[in-house]
Order: structure tokens, then sequence, then C-alpha cells
């Protein structure tokens, strides 16, 4: 037994992260569900939400929310929206002005998930993001800065582990042991085989001397 108004365990650290506001008195529901869309969709998508993209967000919540869902239910609607999207799945970037195919400067956004992911394989951390956000990121500077940074960061570790195996192929180096094996023991085979079917044309040769054919196959 135990206190009947004992106070319920507090919510994970990665919930918290997620759940940044809550409906209140002063907030209501609608509100609070477009700050934290705001703020996790703007992380999902690795740059600032486009006109209408969050109200198509807020559109799931009210479906959920008007039949009658707790709101953090509701959140999980929006929340599966976000991260069904292709703007997570994949890393898009804007074409260039005139000609898309053209060569052109990054944004700041672009760039910082270029790094990110190239150093440490995963998405831009808030420092990155806030680099982004101001557009120091696109100063030769803060670039540097940033760089030495991620580097010193264990998440660094990527660059060897996934960049480097990749490029090197090492990978398919356990294939390649698998595969001399294989043919290792194919040889012998092929090897026996071959001593197997000689013994074969010998017989035959022998049989055939001064014999017709269908002789040679009785």
């Amino acid at each position: 037994s135990g206190p009947l108004a004992a106070a319920p365990p507090a919510p994970p650290a990665r919930h918290q992260e997620i759940f940044v506001a809550g409906p209140s008195k002063e907030k209501p529901k609608r509100q609070a569900a477009s700050a934290l869309l705001a703020v996790f969709a703007e992380r999902a998508y690795r740059r600032p939400l486009r006109e209408g993209e969050l109200e198509k967000l807020l559109k799931l919540f009210d479906l959920a929310d008007g039949q009658g869902e707790s709101f953090e239910a509701a959140m999980r609607v929006p929340l599966l929206g976000v991260l069904v999207s292709p703007h997570y799945l994949y890393r898009v970037e804007k074409d260039g002005v005139g000609d898309p195919r053209g060569v052109h400067r990054v944004g700041a956004w672009e760039l910082a998930s270029r790094l990110s992911y190239f150093l440490w394989s995963t998405m831009p951390d808030e420092a990155l993001f806030t680099a982004a956000r101001s557009g120091a990121l696109l100063e030769t500077a803060e670039l540097e800065a940033q760089v030495r940074r991620m580097l010193k960061d264990p998440k660094a570790r990527s660059l060897a582990e996934n960049f480097a195996v990749q490029w090197l192929q090492l990978r398919r180096l356990e294939t390649h042991a698998q595969l001399a094996k294989m043919l290792l023991r194919l040889s012998v085979e092929l090897v026996e085989d071959y001593f197997t079917v000689d013994r074969i044309v010998e017989t035959i040769r022998y049989k055939s001397q001064g014999q017709p054919p269908e002789a040679v196959l009785l």
C-alpha cells in the first residue's frame, strides 16, 4: 500500500524534448500544439517551416482532438505526419536561382545538414542549428569553428566508420573473404570432377576402339 495521491512518475527525457509545450489556462490546446510542432518540425526538416506547412500539421491535430483524444494522443497524429514526410526522410536542398543544375552557393541550413551528415552521420545539433538560423554559418570563421568543434565530438567517429568504410568499400572485405573460400572449395571440386570426367572419357575411348558408337553406350 502507498499514498493514494502519489505524483505520477516524470516522463522520460526524450518525451520532454518533444513536448516542449503543453496546454494551460493561458495557452489553449491548439496554441500549445502550434508551438510544439513549430519546434519539432523545424528540427525534423532541418530548415525553417514554409508557409502553410504548420497549418497542415495543425489540421491533423484538430482531427484527432475533435475525436476527444487527450492532448498527447492528439499530438501523435501530426508528429507521425512529420516523421513520414519526405522532408524528414530525405535531405532535400533548394535549387539555385536560374539554372537548377548550375553551380550555386548552398544556404546556411543546407550547409548545416551537409556538415552534420558528413562528419556525424546524423542531423545537426542545436549549436549548428543556431549558426544556420542566424546565417553565421556562411561566414568562414564560424564555419571553421563549427568544423573544429564537430571533429572533437565523439560522433565524429562516424566519419571513419561510415564515410571511409563506404569510400574504400571495406564492408565488402568480408564478402570477398567468403567468396575466396567458396572459390577454393569449388576449385577442389572441379579438380576432382576433372579427374572423374577424364577417367570416363578414357574409358569411352578404350571401349570405342574398333566398335560402333551404339556398342559403346551399352
